[in-house]
């Protein structure tokens, strides 16, 4: 009788375990894991990437903000104090900008070798943007690494100052000239 009762609680407790660790291991998946981009941006084709394959290629964007005819899909990444960009005018992307990290193969000298001319532009701070307008891809650098890269329409320099330079605040000109030294 003894052995029955041994038996039926080691049945009973080893039944609750399996239950327990069952609806504990089906815990769901972070934010983060089901928003982050699934591919390089580098993937996508502006002007010719619509909406649909968009989120088919990118998944599903953490947040999403329309304003006119615009609309801007932002991507978490590794680190949550930057957001990957996609923005689409009348349903097509018009173009992307990509945060890279450390981790990243990419380098500024291979960019530079391989897309040939450029123009320089500059946004608020210490950074540089090379901008290929032909190529249509331009890379944010602090002059050692790549920190972001914009994929945009390929395009004339002034199309490029017209269109895309003023809503990404970058200029010709630098916002902190070096000061001469004597």
């Amino acid at each position: 009788m003894r052995a029955r009762f041994l038996i039926l609680f080691i049945v009973i407790v080893g039944t609750l375990l399996a239950i327990s660790l069952f609806f504990t291991s089906k815990k769901e998946a972070p934010r983060s894991e089901k928003t982050t981009k699934k591919a390089s941006l580098s993937l996508l084709v502006p002007g010719l990437t619509n909406r649909d394959d968009v989120y088919k290629k990118t998944g599903t964007p953490f947040s999403v903000v329309t304003k006119d005819d615009r609309t801007y899909l932002y991507y978490e990444t590794k680190n949550s104090s930057f957001r990957d960009l996609i923005v689409l005018e009348n349903g097509v992307e018009l173009y992307a900008v990509e945060n890279i990290f450390e981790d990243s193969e990419l380098s500024l000298t291979s960019v530079l070798r391989s897309y040939g001319n450029y123009g320089t532009y500059y946004s608020e701070g210490p950074f540089v943007w090379y901008v290929f307008f032909e190529k249509g891809v331009a890379v944010e650098t602090d002059e050692e690494s790549i920190l972001k890269v914009l994929y945009f329409i390929p395009q004339k320099e002034s199309e490029f100052l017209a269109n895309l330079a003023p809503e990404l605040n970058l200029s010709k000109s630098s916002p902190t000239p070096e000061v001469l030294r004597p």
